[in-house]
């Protein structure tokens, strides 16, 4: 893993105060040169766009969007650890694929829950393991940057952040609480989990970064 190149980082800090992103919010990478639940896709990419992929990782799913709001969805992973890992690498490579992101937001690592670092990092590795093999750029965002991007609140609850998707997605529905998370239903139907509005708010993060043009 190698850090972008000095002046290019400079021209990144400077065009993350001017978004109102703080320096340590964000800490961007590039990988070495040479080196849904799943869901049907929504739409066909469009190569020609830039594309900002955000993506939520945990030890039991990977939610994913798109800053454009156009594709999102959530991977569940199952099985022990190990096939976790592996299911990971897989719809990490299917993303990278399909979407050819320009810049990939992960979320910074954090230690809400103590059982669930050791096994939410091997996942995180796995996927970091593939943007460094497919040499993608990548950007680590705080939590607080990603809720701040959404919900312009760096305090925002899993309840707000799913409602303001949901609202920037126009989905009709309501909130509701699904097997203890927040998700956006429709009658029966769940539109929008937490775990794909958590990857859309680092979506937005990254894209407020405005540092693909300088990076690339």
């Amino acid at each position: 893993m190698t850090r972008i190149d000095p002046i290019a980082a400079l021209a990144a800090l400077a065009r993350l105060r001017a978004a109102g992103v703080a320096q340590d919010d964000a800490a961007p990478y590039a990988a070495p040169r040479g080196a849904a639940r799943s869901r049907s896709p929504r739409s066909q990419p469009q190569r020609h766009a830039m594309v900002v992929l955000g993506m939520d990782m945990s030890s039991t799913c990977i939610g994913y969007a798109t800053a454009d709001g156009k594709r999102y969805g959530a991977h569940t992973l199952e099985g022990d650890i190990a096939a976790r890992c592996a299911s990971a690498v897989c719809r990490t490579q299917e993303l990278l694929d399909w979407l050819r992101p320009a810049l990939v937001v992960i979320e910074s690592p954090v230690a809400r829950f103590a059982k669930a670092v050791i096994p939410q990092a091997r996942v995180s590795g796995a996927v970091l393991a593939v943007l460094s093999t497919r040499q993608a750029l990548w950007v680590e965002v705080a939590p607080t940057a990603a809720k701040r991007a959404l919900c312009d609140d760096g305090g925002a609850t899993k309840a707000e952040m799913v409602e303001e998707a949901a609202r920037r997605l126009g989905l009709p529905g309501a909130a509701a609480v699904l097997r203890s998370k927040a998700v956006w239903r429709h009658g029966s139907a769940v539109l929008l989990s937490e775990d794909e509005a958590d990857a859309y708010a680092l979506a937005l993060a990254g894209l407020a970064m405005k540092i693909v043009e300088v990076a690339l």
